[in-house]
């Protein structure tokens, strides 16, 4: 088997032996982390890729930034975008989710003992999705008391909550919120496409998600609260108000089974296949930038510019 090595860069520091992505390769060829890759998987929280000059670049990220393919070679992101085969559309919410969701036998009313939870740690008030769930949070704990675990409006220890790098976060959080009616299940901010583990893991864990972002079409819209189909944050709280004081409707939609038919399962397969076409195809970088209009270059033409004003004025001066 095909020795292939590679790098993670520009991302937080995962177990990359087992990484989804490291993963996905092992069906195909054999997968080691090294110094000078032959492919570069970077994201978009630095910019520390621009470093390896000679391997080819594959873009990835489960947050609601697009892809520069003036900059990469090939990339694995959320939005509903076609780009030939330089492109795999794959969000957070796949990541974190399997057919499993689909059970819902033993999930019931009864078994409830909290009503909603908000696990939160961002609260940055320019990201719309950041600032309005805390206002709705607010607003429904007029109603009846919200636990409040994580960082932004804490109001609970939750020490079983392990923190995000932990790679056992997602289990400890789907079983802390198992026990919850509602989960309080915003996004950060609304992108076609961009939909999160936010949304899969009170699904997964059996509790019903007050969900805004991106509502994929393949979840059945009886199985959620989505804010997007009412007027304002009060109407949403009127009805958490009506499930959680009507156990028949509650039972139904907790019941109900939230992935529709039409939804790939097996999406893991077909990221092994995007991934091996790279490497059949020895590392071909494809084309980039023909107009080098790419933000980068842009940029550094802006910095040259700016020196070489700044130059010109000093040598005027220094005449005086």
């Amino acid at each position: 088997m095909k020795t292939v090595k590679i790098a993670y860069s520009d991302c937080p520091n995962f177990d990359f032996e087992h990484f989804y992505l490291t993963e996905a390769m092992r069906p195909f060829c054999n997968p080691v982390l090294s110094d000078d890759p032959d492919i570069v998987f970077y994201s978009c929280y630095a910019r520390e890729h621009m470093k390896y000059q000679n391997a080819l670049k594959v873009f990835f990220n489960g947050e609601n930034v697009h892809p520069d393919f003036n900059e990469c070679d090939y990339a694995i992101s959320c939005q509903p975008i076609q780009y030939g085969n330089r492109y795999f559309r794959l969000s957070d919410f796949d990541i974190t989710m399997d057919a499993s969701v689909n059970d819902r036998r033993g999930l019931d009313v009864s078994d409830k003992t909290r009503f909603c939870n908000f696990i939160y740690s961002n609260d940055h008030r320019d990201q719309e999705g950041a600032r309005l769930r805390m206002e709705f949070c607010r607003l429904l704990m007029a109603y009846k008391h919200v636990d409040c675990p994580g960082r932004v409006l804490h109001n609970l220890d939750a020490p079983e909550l392990v923190g995000r790098l932990d790679r056992n976060r997602s289990t400890s959080k789907k079983d802390f919120i198992r026990q919850y009616k509602f989960t309080i299940a915003w996004e950060n901010t609304y992108g076609e496409g961009y939909t999160t583990e936010k949304l899969s893991e009170p699904l997964m864990a059996g509790s019903v998600p007050i969900y805004w972002g991106s509502v994929p079409d393949y979840i059945n819209p009886k199985s959620i609260v989505d804010v997007s189909k009412f007027a304002n944050l009060n109407e949403v709280v009127d009805f958490v108000r009506f499930l959680d004081q009507d156990d028949a409707a509650y039972q139904e939609m907790l019941s109900t089974p939230p992935v529709l038919p039409q939804y790939n399962f097996k999406w893991m397969d077909d990221l092994s296949s995007f991934l091996k076409q790279i490497v059949d195809s020895d590392f071909a970088k494809r084309a980039k930038s023909p107009m080098n209009y790419d933000s980068v270059a842009v940029a550094l033409r802006s910095l040259r510019k700016r020196k070489s004003f700044l130059k010109r004025l000093a040598m005027r001066w220094r005449k005086r």
